[in-house]
């Protein structure tokens, strides 16, 4: 698979069915070696000004945790509590 057929895919969390992001907005870690993905790392959502300012937090979720790639969605299944919540305002 090439990152191409991933980077629309909606990034939805099994667990709780929250949106975590767009495959194409985030960063990957990958295995020089073998080539594989070790990790998606989705970038917080958050203002112009926070980033700005250079605050700026991670979700790193780790390739193992993909249950499903859909047509349109990617399904991983993290705990709601390790991850930054995107509602904050």
């Amino acid at each position: 698979m090439r990152f191409s057929d991933l980077e629309n895919k909606e990034i939805i969390n099994f667990s709780d069915g929250k949106k975590l992001g767009l495959v194409g907005n985030c960063d990957l870690s990958i295995d020089l070696s073998t080539g594989k993905i070790l990790e998606i790392i989705i970038p917080e959502k958050d203002g112009f000004w926070d980033g700005f300012m250079g605050k700026s937090r991670t979700l790193t979720i780790s390739w193992n945790s993909i249950k499903k790639i859909g047509q349109d969605t990617l399904i991983v299944d993290i705990d709601s509590e390790d991850y930054f919540d995107y509602n904050e305002e």
